[in-house]
């Protein structure tokens, strides 16, 4: 349970009260049952089912009074002038699951496993409520076959072969319903409480939204386990994807969530960890990561047709730019040709896509995608006798994101708001980045459009941890002294405090990403 009151304009003005009261509830019970047999030599059979149920509710109401005649927070809201604001919800829903999983065994060298799933969700209507997911996945631990058993600098070695198909429960509750808007209107000498179809339809032939994926993977170690890691490479296939489709409103309602052609994902995962160095004063070692992923429209309505209206693209990502495209500033060698579209030097300078001298949505294209071409990281963590060292970085390369904060102090309202320090167009620097100060430019809405590329070093930590002669004086197990700092260092061409908050909204997030300075003491007795 959630309370949530305040009193407020105690002073002069009247005074007024706020409740609200939330509750939710959710339940779960899971009943597993398991066999495990092993029979004939080295072979071994695990069996597990499962029945799960699970209901969530959710419950609340609040409101607001105005000219309270005395402090009694919210405990008389009853007396108060005027009562508003009041609104109240109730919304619930349940999740059946059956599952059974059998896993089979073989000298310790092949392992077969199957698993077989079905959900029944309540947040669709009846008829389609329920998807069967299965999977099967073959693993092969090569190091224990014979040709590799006596080879010592392979310590092991597993290859991995899966396919599954999964579905999307992670919708809302009420988006098969079409629902009514409440308008309170006067009619008469009173008011009236009036209903009309609200901004989105509902729709009552929405199903599973279901991923396939097909998975070969590798697992390794050598040398002593000097090295180890794993590589994997997937493709992934999503059909009936729940959409909230953008329509006309001369329908009545402004969007519709309908199940919508097929995407694709493909990409590889590699992790690596090694021991660089080992010895008996010294030690380094590092842990890398890499991603790169790739998605794409396969298809929208079985025509292989793009739809213009929700900026999606057959053989494109989900989301993606499609805007003018920025190539310069105009310069003063170029002051005829800017004329020709009504502009002048020191202006945003765009593609002319068609080349009618005509800057329109004829000219729009897709310039970029907020997906990142890859990401790594990396921890290298070192130790010298009682002295440790260890700093992680993390890179993001690639991907083009609409930023508020980029727009906001480069291109909104050039002529009275400060602006970013960036390297403007001026007389005696003419650049083709941004356009002149105090120009009144077309086409500002490119300059929102950033690179999503950053390396960060996003933790520093020095330690020195006292020896077994000092602790024993102390009258300690063992002791370390150590320092870190957070986000000391950030490469990048972002002009905002930090370019994690790329694409965030101006007006309603900001994260902060600070430089921290960490000083401790660890004392174990």
């Amino acid at each position: 349970m959630d309370w949530d009151f305040y009193p407020a304009k105690s002073g002069v003005n009247e005074s007024e009260a706020y409740r609200r009261e939330a509750r939710n509830r959710n339940l779960v019970w899971d009943n597993i049952l398991t066999y495990k047999k092993e029979f004939f030599k080295d072979h071994r059979l695990d069996v597990i089912g499962l029945f799960s149920i699970q209901k969530d509710t959710h419950q609340g109401s609040a409101m607001r009074g105005d000219g309270l005649p005395y402090d009694s927070d919210w405990h008389a809201i009853q007396t108060a002038d005027e009562i508003r604001d009041v609104s109240s919800y109730y919304w619930e829903s349940a999740l059946n699951s059956y599952m059974l999983r059998a896993n089979y065994s073989m000298w310790d060298k092949y392992i077969l496993t199957f698993t077989g799933r079905y959900d029944g969700t309540s947040r669709l209507k009846e008829g389609n409520q329920w998807g069967f997911m299965p999977s099967l996945a073959f693993g092969w631990q090569i190091k224990n076959e014979r040709f590799l058993k006596d080879f010592d600098a392979i310590n092991s070695l597993k290859l991995r072969i899966s396919y599954g198909r999964s579905g999307n429960n992670n919708i809302g509750h009420d988006i098969t319903w079409t629902k009514l808007d409440l308008s309170r209107y006067t009619f008469g000498d009173s008011g009236t409480n009036g209903f009309g179809l609200g901004g989105a339809k509902g729709n009552d032939d929405l199903k599973w939204e279901m991923t396939s994926e097909h998975n070969i993977g590798l697992d390794f170690g050598f040398f002593n386990n000097r090295i180890s890691g794993s590589i994997d490479v997937y493709s992934r296939t999503t059909n009936d994807l729940i959409f909230n489709k953008a329509v006309g409103s001369v329908n009545g309602f402004n969007s519709i969530y309908e199940n919508i052609g097929t995407t694709t994902n493909k990409g590889i995962e590699i992790g690596l960890n090694t021991v660089n160095i080992s010895n008996q004063d010294f030690y380094w070692k590092s842990k890398f990561s890499f991603s790169l992923n790739r998605n794409k429209i396969k298809d929208l309505y079985g025509d292989k047709k793009d739809d213009l209206g929700n900026r999606w693209f057959i053989g494109q990502p989900i989301n993606v730019i499609y805007d003018l495209k920025q190539i310069g500033i105009w310069q003063e060698s170029e002051a005829e040709e800017a004329a020709l579209y009504g502009q002048s030097v020191g202006h945003i300078k765009v593609e002319d896509v068609n080349g009618d001298y005509n800057l329109d949505q004829q000219d729009y294209q897709i310039v970029g995608s907020p997906n990142p071409d890859w990401m790594a990281g990396m921890v290298n963590t070192f130790s010298y006798k009682n002295i440790d060292l260890s700093f992680d970085m993390y890179a993001r390369i690639g991907g083009l994101y609409n930023d508020s904060f980029a727009y906001t102090f480069t291109a909104w309202d050039n002529e009275h708001w400060n602006k970013a320090d960036v390297n403007y167009w001026t007389p005696d620097n003419q650049s083709n980045d941004y356009q002149e100060v105090g120009a009144q430019s077309y086409n500002t809405q490119v300059l929102g459009q950033v690179s999503g590329t950053f390396v960060k070093i996003q933790n520093i930590t020095l330690g020195y941890s006292l020896n077994d002669k000092m602790n024993k004086f102390l009258g300690l197990n063992n002791s370390r002294i150590y320092g870190s700092v957070q986000n000391p260092f950030t490469f990048s061409d972002y002009i905002g405090s930090d370019p994690e908050i790329i694409g965030e909204d101006l007006n309603t997030q900001l994260s902060l990403f600070p430089m921290t300075f960490t000083l401790g003491v660890n004392l174990n007795f």
